[in-house]
């Protein structure tokens, strides 16, 4: 493929030629060219010219005919792929795939403009999709800049659309005891036990082995199986903070004893790991099963039943951040814990009594 900054030749199967000019040198008028043999995929070839781009300095070169599509698949994607997590690689690729390419791909880098930006958010549906297309363009320009592809982010002069208010739907505690009473014998049991008395992700609970649990019913979380692509592997928690140990109420912790076994906590049918796909399935085919009378929530709002009751019992937000494995207090405050409707009853009451009796 010809383009201003350099080539890439099919020289046979597999094998790619990889060919970089980088302007002429001073002395002897004659053209710097680096030249280098891949063997591979295609793909890998367009990220060797890339490095060798940037080796040579010749960033004015890569970016005379850089498209908005080529900045993200030579440039930005790798640089995710070697700094972030796959599964963040993943929602990227697939946002920018669905969000930003159809319209922005082809467009030359200098062709994105502050109106280009407004009149692209304006052809995307629901304020949350157009937050991550923003939010996912800022980053990618930004980049662009830093790596001297680009002159400025024509983001930075567009206001950011507002965010959909982020609100779980979470049980009582009274529900929430229903939940595990109706769970007792079934396989989704222990995923009902450790959602709801540890708050943990389905990621973690999914990585959990029966060592990671002791008997007093602290649980030691560190590491987590992730799905991508289809794909599980495993991966590292989703913070700094994730590596921690959680202790489980009593109750909770007396009956995961008599559940122990050796190995993964939950197993598929063939004796395997089960996958967070598969612990969302196990969990969502018994929830299903509740009587008609009880609310059903989605796994992930278990989570956040168990942080939010934490909360509402009394313990302080720090504790209940470190316990989710938040990277900060902001995130715990202003995303996940929302205190049920009966705290501000029964605050409401003790102000009642406080005033009757002042």
């Amino acid at each position: 493929m010809r383009s201003a900054e350099g080539s890439v030749y099919k020289a046979g199967d597999g094998v790619w030629r990889v060919c970089v000019e980088a302007g002429r040198d001073p002395k002897t008028g004659k053209r710097k060219r680096t030249t280098r043999t891949v063997r591979g995929s295609r793909k890998q070839a367009e990220r060797v010219k890339a490095e060798l781009l940037a080796k040579a300095g010749s960033s004015a070169l890569a970016r005379e005919r850089l498209t908005v599509s080529e900045l993200f698949d030579r440039y930005y994607l790798p640089y995710c792929e070697k700094h972030l997590r796959a599964t963040t690689v993943y929602a990227y690729e697939k946002n920018y795939r669905r969000l930003v390419e159809p319209y922005l791909g082809n467009l030359l880098v200098e062709q994105v403009t502050p109106l280009t930006v407004e009149t692209w958010l304006g052809s995307i549906d629901g304020a949350s999709r157009r937050f991550e297309a923003y939010k996912l363009l800022r980053q990618i320009m930004s980049k662009a800049v830093k790596w001297d592809l680009a002159d400025t982010n024509p983001c930075s002069r567009v206001e950011a659309p507002k965010k959909e208010a982020y609100r779980p739907d979470v049980l009582d505690a009274a529900t929430a005891e229903k939940y595990v009473e109706h769970a007792r014998g079934t396989e989704a049991e222990p995923i009902v036990l450790l959602a709801i008395g540890g708050g943990f992700r389905r990621s973690e609970i999914a990585a959990l082995d029966w060592e990671d649990i002791s008997e007093n019913g602290a649980v030691v979380i560190d590491n987590a199986i992730t799905s991508v692509g289809g794909r599980t592997h495993e991966d590292t928690t989703k913070t700094e903070f994730g590596k921690r140990t959680v202790h489980l109420p009593a109750s909770f912790a007396a009956r995961l004893n008599e559940l122990r076994g050796t190995g993964p906590v939950m197993l598929h049918s063939k004796g395997g790991r089960l996958s967070p796909n598969g612990v969302t399935r196990v969990y969502t085919l018994w929830r299903d099963t509740l009587p008609p009378d009880i609310k059903r929530i989605t796994l992930k709002n278990l989570r956040h039943t168990s942080l939010t009751l934490a909360l509402e019992g009394g313990a302080d937000i720090l504790a209940v951040s470190r316990r989710a494995g938040h990277a900060t207090i902001g995130i715990t405050s202003a995303y996940y814990l929302r205190p049920h409707e009966s705290v501000d009853v029964a605050a409401a009451e003790g102000l009642d009594n406080l005033l009757k009796n002042g």
